[in-house]
């Protein structure tokens, strides 16, 4: 596959993509023009015609990025065709199953290594874990101040006991994570309040 096929049947992908989610949306070629122009790039109908109809073979990447966000789905499923394929071309010479594609294409194939979006991600998972540890505890706690039952107020001390430290192994992870951010030149992202003191 040449270099310019490649890129046709890429475009093409997009344009159907585009097409199969306008059409399971209800919308017209028309609306879906008008919802890409109020998000802040003008395209016509006979645009979003030509494309559907394979006449235009190219999408820019801001088109590719207002379509998505006009038709309400991750940019990323109008260009990989996930559970729709079982293959797609990454490159004129590369084929890889679309699955797989979708995970390199977003930083976290086998291959990838620690990029940031993981980095991002596991920073992600310890705040969750961290909330949910800290919710967990102040609730053990209030309903151990809340019992005279002796055997209740020991289960709830162990579940409070168990919730605190969660939480703080979740807050020991994210200040290594943040730290490892750092290292790679990048900005961590925002904290909760109640993990301002982490920042």
């Amino acid at each position: 596959m040449t270099q310019n096929d490649w890129s046709t049947s890429l475009a093409a992908a997009i344009a159907e993509q585009v097409r199969r989610l306008r059409k399971e949306r209800g919308m017209s070629a028309q609306q879906l023009a008008d919802a890409c122009t109020d998000l802040g790039l003008p395209i016509t109908r006979s645009a979003v015609a030509n494309l559907e109809s394979q006449r235009r073979p190219t999408v820019s990447v801001a088109e590719l990025l207002i379509f998505a966000r006009a038709l309400d789905t991750p940019p990323i499923l109008l260009l990989i065709p996930l559970g729709q394929q079982e293959t797609v071309k990454l490159a004129p010479e590369v084929t890889a199953a679309t699955w797989d594609a979708v995970q390199w294409f977003a930083g976290l194939g086998p291959t990838s290594g620690e990029t940031a979006v993981r980095l991002f991600l596991r920073h992600d998972r310890f705040v969750r874990e961290y909330t949910f540890s800290a919710r967990k505890a102040a609730s053990a706690h209030a309903m151990h101040e809340g019992t005279a039952d002796e055997n209740l107020r020991a289960a709830h001390a162990a579940t409070a006991q168990a919730a605190d430290r969660a939480a703080t192994i979740a807050e020991e992870i994210i200040t290594e994570v943040r730290d490892d951010i750092r290292s790679r030149g990048l900005t961590p992202p925002p904290l909760p309040p109640e993990l301002a003191h982490l920042a």
